[in-house]
């Protein structure tokens, strides 16, 4: 069974991304993208991150487990240093995947049961939105860096509705005597309305920026969770990123 890495950059990337979120995965490739759906190691969010950059040619897809998807990750970012190129086909024998080039590796995947407490299933149909609004990782750094300046390890994030725009504040309103600071996150929203302020765990919201896109879309649902969905391009390759994450109690 071969491998394809069409675009051996833009698969560093989504590496990359996944290991921001989770380091135990299941690999499911197929003839047009890759997907990894997971949960975090807290088990409190949920991701879905999809690539086309590694393809397997056939018409029936094909998995995979890591235990430790780093060493993946170094295998690739070794090969790519010393052959200097953009793509790659490696071997899955159905229990290692091995390259040959100039360079070498066999790595040992492992059985499911391992990482089932990372993988996930996939988000239900069921969710209404209650409002939506467009923000960047640029502006998900600026709440990230609130929080460095207040420096209050049991801060949540509070997203609310000051005017037209929507803002994050750190805080933790569990005493009035912590220091707190709001960013303005949106300048708008897209749709709906926030009635209440709702309430996340700083590094819950600290994955809406793990792929690092000019524009993310959140949504609010019926659910008391945010959708959070965000795209990065190159050329003709791309990675995909969606997130569910739960609100907490105030």
């Amino acid at each position: 069974m071969k491998l394809e890495i069409n675009d051996v950059g833009t698969f560093q990337i989504y590496l990359n991304s996944v290991l921001k979120f989770v380091n135990m995965v299941e690999f499911e490739v197929s003839k047009d993208f890759t997907k990894i759906m997971a949960r975090n190691e807290a088990k409190t969010v949920k991701g879905f991150f999809v690539t086309n950059s590694m393809t397997y040619d056939n018409d029936t897809p094909v998995t995979f487990c890591f235990s430790d998807l780093r060493k993946l990750n170094r295998s690739i970012n070794l090969v790519k240093s010393v052959e200097n190129n953009n793509k790659m086909n490696i071997k899955f024998d159905g229990t290692f995947l091995n390259y040959n080039g100039k360079t070498s590796f066999k790595l040992k995947t492992v059985k499911r049961d391992i990482v089932e407490r990372y993988t996930s299933a996939a988000f239900k149909g069921d969710h209404k939105i209650k409002y939506s609004f467009t923000t960047s990782t640029e502006n998900v750094k600026r709440v990230i860096q609130a929080n460095a300046i207040i420096a209050n390890t049991d801060a949540k994030v509070y997203i609310s509705k000051k005017d037209s725009s929507v803002i994050a504040e750190v805080d933790d309103k569990s005493s009035r005597l912590n220091d707190s600071i709001g960013i303005p996150i949106a300048d708008k929203l897209d749709n709906g309305n926030i009635s209440s302020i709702a309430c996340l765990k700083f590094t819950d919201f600290m994955n809406f920026s793990i792929l690092h896109s000019p524009t993310i879309k959140v949504e609010f649902t019926n659910k008391n969770a945010y959708l959070v969905d965000s795209e990065i391009k190159n050329n003709k390759k791309w990675i995909k990123m969606k997130l569910g994450i739960p609100l907490i109690k105030q």
